[in-house]
């Protein structure tokens, strides 16, 4: 896997650096003291080994790093594997939460498949409820920044609701590093009519070239509002689809795309791949709301605790 934390209790997040010749500096650099119960040293063959722990941020199992040691063209970067032995003060190996942990190798093949859930009693899922319903304007604070779309607060509460009917917070190939983008990955398609865009994006310039849409000014200047011509009704579309991870590197991506739809057919007119920081939002998470956004925030905590 990519990341890794250093408790099972955290959600802070760090990554393995994928240049060899750095990433134990990297790594200890993340530390809060160099020793245990991060540093182990082993008595392998007659030869004291180093191994460098962390917590996988799935299933809360313990983690080590490999593919530093020996490099040849054909190793993969370096990157975090679990560890199926109790780390004393780190964490306690759990066999059935490593079978059902999406970061595990033998389950890559399942990444992204929308049909694969986990138990409803699940302890991720409830975390990841309530991180739904105490940082959903983070949510979309990404979702905006990565795709240059700016959802009205309507339609906002309707994709919540939309994801608790889903039961989005089962899915098994989300976990909080990666939820905005695993909470747009089970929504439908979104009608983007009266939805703002910002100025000057690559969205825009898209958008700008088709006849039955017009793209109004709003009482922002780097916003504008996708509206009809006036002549026809929009059937303009956005969705997110093709969540997938590197089996090599555990980088994960998805892929965001904008299309028109019609009886007889739908065209794609934009599209782009994300490639998910796993370690942004665990960031924002822990840091605080500007003035600005607590006052938005405010406002749509209430409708959230109407509809939670």
């Amino acid at each position: 896997m990519k990341e890794y934390k250093l408790s099972k209790d955290s959600n802070e997040t760090f990554l393995v650096d994928s240049d060899p010749c750095k990433v134990i500096e990297s790594y200890l650099e993340s530390l809060p003291s160099k020793g245990k119960p991060w540093i182990e040293t082993q008595n392998r063959s007659g030869k004291l080994t180093r191994i460098y722990h962390g917590v996988c941020p799935y299933c809360n199992n313990p983690t080590f790093l490999v593919g530093y040691e020996t490099r040849n063209n054909n190793s993969s970067v370096p990157y975090m594997r679990h560890y199926k032995k109790s780390v004393p003060l780190l964490a306690e190996y759990n066999e059935t939460a490593y079978r059902t942990c999406i970061l595990a190798s033998g389950n890559f093949s399942s990444f992204g498949d929308l049909s694969k859930n986990r138990k409803k009693t699940d302890p991720l899922s409830t975390q990841i409820l309530n991180t739904v319903k105490s940082q959903l304007d983070r949510i979309f604070y990404i979702l905006e920044e990565d795709t240059s779309i700016y959802f009205s607060p309507n339609q906002k509460i309707q994709m919540l609701r939309d994801y608790l009917s889903a039961s989005g917070y089962n899915y098994s190939s989300s976990y909080i590093n990666n939820l905005p983008w695993t909470f747009a990955n089970v929504l439908k398609a979104k009608n983007l009519y009266y939805q703002c865009i910002k100025a000057n994006s690559d969205v825009d310039k898209v958008l700008s070239l088709l006849k039955n849409i017009r793209l109004d000014p709003t009482e922002k200047t780097d916003l504008k509002r996708i509206n009809s011509d006036g002549q026809s009704f929009i059937n303009l579309f956005c969705e997110f689809r093709n969540l997938k991870i590197d089996k090599k590197s555990g980088e994960q991506s998805i892929d965001f795309r904008i299309y028109t739809k019609t009886k007889n057919s739908i065209d794609e007119i934009y599209k782009k791949a994300i490639q998910i920081n796993l370690t942004r939002f665990t960031n924002l998470i822990n840091s605080k709301r500007s003035d600005y956004r607590q006052e938005k925030w405010e406002k749509m905590k209430a409708k959230i605790d109407d509809i939670m």
